[in-house]
């Protein structure tokens, strides 16, 4: 009786899981932007539930979450991240038609070198400053952990961006980089804390 309860409760979540990614194919098709954008907002504020977890089993006196900066992680994914990912995506198309020669190459070379470190830049600048954070300090801190965080940032998202801009169809890539995303920003997340 065990082993059927399982494989029910098993087949009740492929069904569940089969739902979701149909609703979700579904509004990515109706609402492109808006997808994506609730996406990669879920996905920050998730990474940055997940840095505050693991934080507090780091730091036992650290008892509650962060809504707030749940919030504003949240918030970031959706009003930042999702969109600026989307239009890039869009943008290296335009630049870098699939036709010309070495395509993938080209798209990742300006993915790597152009955006990776606007996106930095605009991650340890606005999350800091919605959290109160001073200009100053905001600036200090940038200093101290753009190129450490460029530098994981090449070393994790390159593979990553190369597959995706080679072999991921345009629709989905933002799907592709949230699902990378959760890891990458639980790891920024707990660097900045």
């Amino acid at each position: 009786m065990g082993v059927q309860s399982v494989v029910v409760e098993s087949e009740k979540d492929v069904r569940l899981l089969e739902y979701l990614l149909a609703l979700y194919l579904r509004q990515l098709q109706r609402k492109p932007l808006l997808t994506k954008a609730i996406t990669s907002g879920c996905v920050a504020g998730l990474g940055e539930a997940l840095a505050q977890y693991i934080v507090m089993t780091k730091q036992p006196e650290r008892k509650n979450f962060n809504l707030r900066n749940i919030a504003i992680y949240s918030a970031f994914g959706f009003a930042v991240t999702g969109p600026m990912v989307h239009h890039w995506y869009k943008l290296l198309e335009l630049l870098v038609p699939i036709t010309v020669r070495h395509a993938a190459i080209k798209r990742l070379l300006l993915d790597r070198g152009i955006f990776a470190p606007a996106m930095i830049v605009l991650y340890f600048s606005l999350i800091p400053l919605l959290m109160g954070s001073s200009v100053d300090a905001t600036a200090n801190a940038l200093r101290a952990r753009f190129w450490p965080a460029l530098k994981m940032n090449w070393k994790v998202w390159t593979i990553v961006q190369y597959i995706n801009l080679s072999y991921v169809p345009m629709q989905y890539r933002v799907l592709v980089g949230n699902c990378t995303a959760l890891l990458w920003s639980t790891y920024l997340a707990t660097k900045r804390q």
